[in-house]
């Protein structure tokens, strides 16, 4: 078992737990094999695909929120029941979509060329 102050330097005790919160403060593998989390990389063809896989997902998601927005709703059957606010409803599903594209936006410029 590897301890602090043996004869492999490359060893790094930090805790796992002190960055992320996590692992109950037990010392993550990749630590005590001495690699560290950057020097796991990724090509770029990888990174785009997986960008643009969640771009398509994102995107099918979004048009089925608008599709449930715009579709005809019935009018309440009570008089109790408030009547949903139509300008309401569509602000709560294009405010979150311009989000999320100003997100992509920004990801897809840090995207590796």
């Amino acid at each position: 078992m590897l301890t602090p102050g043996t004869a492999d330097r490359t060893v790094r005790w930090r805790r796992f737990s002190s960055w992320t919160g996590g692992f109950n403060g037990a010392v993550h593998p990749l630590v005590l094999t001495g690699m560290s989390f950057s020097m796991w990389t990724m090509s770029p063809a990888l990174a785009s695909g997986i960008f643009w896989v969640a771009v398509v997902i994102c995107a099918v998601a979004q048009l089925f929120i608008l599709r449930a927005v715009f579709r005809t709703l019935p009018a309440p059957s009570s008089p109790d029941v408030p009547a949903p606010r139509r300008w309401a409803e569509i602000a709560w599903a294009i405010l979150p979509m311009l989000g999320l594209v100003a997100v992509f936006l920004g990801a897809w410029r840090l995207l590796p060329s």
